[in-house]
């Protein structure tokens, strides 16, 4: 059996170690003599990092590197006017337009403006199409505008976004993944099937595309056929697949078909953090509440307010009606409201105590 280690990113640090089979591990401590640690420094790689200027932006670097520097520093409004300038000195330079777009981005979210926030996906999808962009940087700006997309609630245009993205990138299947989840989100389930289908048969031990697939499947109700997909996608711990709705959909499925195994998951989705307990399986949950058949009138937390129910009882025509001696009975027609609103202010003040 061909058993794979995946080793994730240790923290902070830009360090990652190739996935490699048991025949390599054995294969390369034997060249280093036994030295475990010589043969696992051999593989830890620098992270590669994503190169985001072409020819003519390493020529202005000094310039950009300038306006990035305001933007890191969050002196939001500063950057984007230098990102501004550079963009309209040097139309052609993509890197500009895209500090621009993030600039934008930024002060959207510095001012919870949505017409600045469509500015910047505007700006995001001008980057793009702008001649000899590389191509990390195409991927980061198309990403980055979905996401936006998705966040003011345009689903479809997300997807034209996440579908560009796909057809320039096919054999990048994050970016499939994603087109996937873009279609769930607009109930499109036949489509994201497909997705997750063609994902699936290029790469087949893609943990994310399994939940997603099986998850469908649970959906379509082909209960038993989905089980394995979900399973097998929580099992690899790849990135999007520990999440609380995965865990319950295997356990509920494995509960229909009598498989005892569900109440592993459940543990284990309980442990995860997704549920309050085993047997308390909802996936929104609110820290410090819980639920519970019965409760004593104290574990409500009401009972101060019923002992002054009789307080609500006061008719306001009662605290409005005139005394004999401050009206007489033809001006039973007026009413003190001063004494009204005096008595629902102390009312106020009793409930909030």
């Amino acid at each position: 059996m061909d058993v794979k280690c995946n080793v994730l990113p240790m923290e902070n640090s830009d360090l990652i170690l190739k996935v490699l089979s048991c025949h390599e591990i054995i294969s390369n401590i034997t060249e280093f003599g036994g030295n475990f640690v010589g043969f696992l420094c051999s593989f830890i790689v620098k992270k590669k990092k994503p190169k985001l200027l072409n020819k003519f932006d390493k020529s202005i670097k000094v310039e950009l590197d300038a306006a990035e520097k305001l933007r890191k520093k969050g002196k939001t409004e500063e950057a984007l006017m230098a990102f501004e300038a550079l963009a309209s000195k040097y139309p052609q330079s993509p890197r500009a337009r895209y500090g621009k777009a993030q600039s934008e981005d930024d002060l959207a979210e510095k001012m919870r403006s949505n017409d600045i926030l469509q500015r910047s996906i505007t700006t995001y999808g001008e980057v793009a199409n702008l001649p000899n962009v590389p191509d990390d940087l195409i991927k980061m700006a198309l990403k980055r505008r979905a996401d936006r997309q998705q966040f003011l609630g345009r689903m479809r245009g997300s997807l034209v976004t996440l579908q560009k993205l796909v057809d320039q990138f096919p054999n990048d299947t994050s970016f499939k993944n994603n087109l996937g989840v873009g279609y769930l989100l607009i109930g499109d389930n036949n489509n994201a099937k497909k997705v997750y289908k063609e994902v699936l048969r290029l790469a087949p031990n893609d943990g994310f595309a399994k939940v997603h697939y099986g998850f469908i499947l649970k959906a379509e109700n082909k209960i038993e056929e989905s089980i394995p997909y979900l399973k097998e996608g929580l099992e690899t711990g790849d990135p999007g697949t520990d999440d609380g709705r995965f865990y319950f959909h295997l356990g509920d499925a494995m509960q229909r078909v009598g498989n005892k195994e569900a109440y592993k998951w459940y543990e284990l989705g309980y442990q995860r953090g997704h549920f309050a307990s085993v047997w308390q399986r909802s996936l929104y949950n609110v820290k410090g509440l819980k639920a519970q058949p019965w409760w004593t009138a104290k574990e409500t937390g009401y009972t101060e307010l019923i002992k002054v129910c009789n307080v609500f009882r006061i008719s306001p025509m009662d605290t409005m009606e005139l005394s004999a001696s401050d009206a007489s009975k033809a001006d039973r027609n007026v009413l003190s409201w001063s004494q009204f609103f005096i008595s629902i202010f102390v009312l106020s003040h009793l409930i909030s105590a």
